[in-house]
């Protein structure tokens, strides 16, 4: 029985979070760098292309804890 948990925002900025933190702790800093930074520049004109009457920093605060 598929319950679509794999494509809620929460369930998956959970995993995403998880892996980040997993990704530091385990290589350190400048590896979950160079992970997430391209990934934020990707989603960053997107994410701001929805929002344009919203500031910057409630944008990507409401990103990152989706």
């Amino acid at each position: 029985m598929d319950s679509g948990g794999r494509h809620r925002a929460n369930i998956l900025g959970d995993a995403f979070e998880a892996l980040l933190g997993a990704l530091y702790l385990d290589q350190g800093y400048q590896a979950a760098y160079d992970f997430f930074v391209p990934i934020i520049e990707r989603a960053m004109p997107a994410i701001l292309l929805e929002n344009l009457d919203r500031d910057a920093k409630s944008q990507l605060q409401e990103w990152s804890q989706a």
